[in-house]
């Protein structure tokens, strides 16, 4: 039985998750998104890989909410978009 529920958890781990959404406006406009990932919040900070969501109504100034290595240890941050231009979102964490 030990076996198997390790065998069971080890399936979890190797599906990818992301989850990608605004949920909140502020009185000013700004919008803040949600990300649920299963990769790292190192990996979330890299270069491109927010680029993805560039067309998805990020704006400058729009904050998002990211819980990464959501199926491991778990890590919480919130990144302010600096920039979204041709492509390549820009954020800094907070």
């Amino acid at each position: 039985m030990g076996s198997g529920t390790s065998v069971t958890k080890g399936a979890t781990f190797s599906k990818r998750i992301e989850e990608f959404e605004p949920i909140a406006r502020s009185r000013a406009g700004g919008i803040t998104f949600s990300l649920v990932t299963s990769d790292s919040l190192h990996k979330v900070l890299s270069p491109a890989f927010l680029d993805r969501f560039s067309t998805s109504g990020l704006r400058k100034f729009d904050r998002i909410q990211v819980n990464a290595d959501c199926q491991g240890a778990g890590e919480r941050a919130m990144l302010l978009v600096e920039e979204n231009l041709e492509g390549k979102v820009k954020v800094r964490k907070l």
